[in-house]
């Protein structure tokens, strides 16, 4: 029986300001990918965002004849805008309700190198439809990242390494080329969202649940805490609830 759904709720880790700038006038930063590999930061910096890599023992054919194999790797730096989130995976605990967990090792790769870190939790729908409405609709590819350690591997901007797959990432890309050090691409406000909440220095894993409703698209309603004493999941999703049902009497 599946236990694993996706949630449609999309987290978002960065600087307060322009998280705010974000929900109330729908202005979305989006980083091109060359600021990425020149990042040395652990878990942010990637040398090979937007490379283009071919393949090892590549094979050679003149029309259906083969003439042998070739090692073949060629970069191509690609510096399309990207908008980067945790795409939140939750288990099913019954019938109205799913909880989540997002590892303190994201919260602190992405919030180290900002002044004033913040987390905001979007609708995966709401984001979609406010992208489409834009007048660069028709440029906008979105879709979960996918991570291998295959030597042959295409189209970069939508592929990392295993070492990244904590990330669960969900990546906005708008194929056009960005020379400056962010792009702006003004959406509407949002309609759902969670308050963004600021970051402690002392971060740890932060556990959530979510009302069906959430899962359904219908709204956003989530209950989230974070737990710095060792716990089993069990346990911890059991106060969740406890915590929900009291807040919500």
């Amino acid at each position: 029986m599946k236990n694993i759904f996706d949630s449609n709720i999309l987290v978002k880790v960065g600087e307060f300001n322009h998280l705010k700038d974000l929900v109330e006038n729908g202005t979305l930063y989006m980083t091109p990918l060359r600021e990425f590999r020149k990042n040395s930061t652990p878990g942010v910096g990637d040398s090979e965002e937007g490379n283009l890599l071919t393949c090892q023992n590549m094979e050679v054919w003149e029309e259906d004849k083969k003439l042998g194999t070739a090692d073949i790797e060629t970069h191509n730096g690609i510096d399309y805008p990207v908008f980067c989130c945790f795409n939140l995976v939750v288990k099913k605990i019954n019938d109205d309700f799913y909880w989540g967990k997002i590892p303190v090792r994201l919260l602190k790769d992405f919030s180290k190198d900002k002044q004033n870190p913040a987390i905001v939790f979007l609708q995966q729908k709401e984001l979609l439809a406010k992208l489409s409405q834009t007048r660069y609709a028709n440029n906008f590819i979105c879709g979960p990242v996918q991570y291998t350690d295959a030597f042959v591997r295409m189209w970069t901007y939508f592929q990392k390494r295993k070492e990244f797959s904590y990330q669960q990432e969900y990546r906005v890309v708008l194929k056009e080329k960005c020379f400056e050090h962010y792009k702006k691409v003004n959406l509407n406000a949002f309609k759902f969202y969670i308050d963004i909440f600021e970051l402690p220095e002392n971060i740890v894993d932060m556990y959530i649940i979510l009302h069906k409703e959430s899962v359904t698209d219908e709204k956003i309603a989530i209950f989230f805490n974070t737990y710095s004493e060792r716990m089993l999941e069990s346990q911890i999703v059991a106060d969740l609830m406890k915590r929900y049902q009291e807040l919500t009497k």
